[in-house]
């Protein structure tokens, strides 16, 4: 019977005869940085299905790739990771299970495509970040076709440029509890704490501060085969918001030929708003409760 240590190490675990560790050790120890590893990318590398990850407090100035790993815990101890190249801060790509929490993501600047976290065909939890000084601060989609599911949870998002949180392509996304502030205007570009394209989103329990829109729901499209398939936003909740100095609290469209259905708008909070809600799809599929 094989025996799997569960506290080692990674020098308590003999690497296989070429040097890597099997896939079944991987998964049964904590990865340190920078105490086994110096940089997270190093640690990720050496990570598999499984595996935690964690990073202790201090700067690393790096741009962070997970790519097609599985039930990934990736935690720090308010560990900042300085943005160094255009890009992502931390790309997830093909990862299920995956959980992000603990970090301060810097951007090196505003500029698009410099995004906090990318997540792509992905599935996880992201909490406890705080994100400044990203084009986005959040960005997940899928390829076409694919799903996938996404909480975003006591997070604090500063400062982007466009959007704070974007999801597209249907991505299910639970966006609770977190604090998004945008204090300046960007001149030309529409932009949104929260920005929703497609999919069932429940969005509850933010503080919104935004020169700008509050949150944007509409629909989404992609093309298989030269054929346009419309994504609707179906089911969302929109519940127990609050809403400061927005030019829109909520505003709701659509764009590619699909349809916003039956969404749920419920005690949310508006604070100097200039408008709380912009509807411009079916009345009779917004179903809006104010706070009493």
């Amino acid at each position: 019977m094989l025996m799997v240590c569960t506290t080692c190490t990674k020098d308590e675990i003999l690497p296989t005869p070429d040097g890597e560790l099997s896939a079944l050790k991987k998964a049964s120890i904590t990865l340190n940085v920078p105490g086994d590893y110096s940089t997270i990318q190093a640690a990720v590398d050496a990570a598999g299905n499984g595996g935690l990850i964690m990073v202790s407090s201090g700067t690393y100035e790096e741009n962070v790739n997970i790519e097609g790993i599985d039930d990934l815990t990736l935690i720090g101890d308010n560990s900042i990771i300085n943005q160094i190249e255009i890009g992502s801060a931390i790309n997830l790509y093909s990862c299920n299970n995956f959980k992000v929490s603990g970090f301060e993501l810097r951007g090196e600047d505003k500029s698009f495509p410099a995004i906090g976290l990318l997540v792509n065909n992905s599935s996880g939890e992201i909490s406890e970040c705080v994100i400044n000084g990203f084009w986005h601060g959040i960005y997940a989609t899928n390829s076409p076709g694919e799903k996938s599911e996404l909480l975003v949870t006591e997070c604090d998002i500063q400062e982007f440029e466009k959007y704070g949180i974007v999801t597209w392509k249907g991505v299910h996304s639970s966006i609770n509890k977190n604090s998004f502030l945008k204090s300046e205007v960007t001149p030309g570009i529409g932009t949104a704490c929260v920005s929703v394209w497609g999919g069932t989103p429940k969005i509850k329990l933010n503080n919104f501060n935004n020169l700008g829109n509050g949150i944007t729901l509409t629909d989404d499209a992609y093309y298989i085969d030269e054929e346009l398939i419309s994504v609707n936003a179906v089911d969302s909740e929109i519940k127990s918001n609050d809403f400061h100095n927005c030019l829109i609290g909520i505003n709701i469209s659509t764009l590619f030929g699909g349809e916003v259905l039956n969404t749920f708008i419920v005690n949310n909070d508006f604070f100097d708003v200039n408008t709380e809600y912009q509807i411009s799809v079916d009345e009779n599929e917004v179903h809006i409760r104010p706070k009493i």
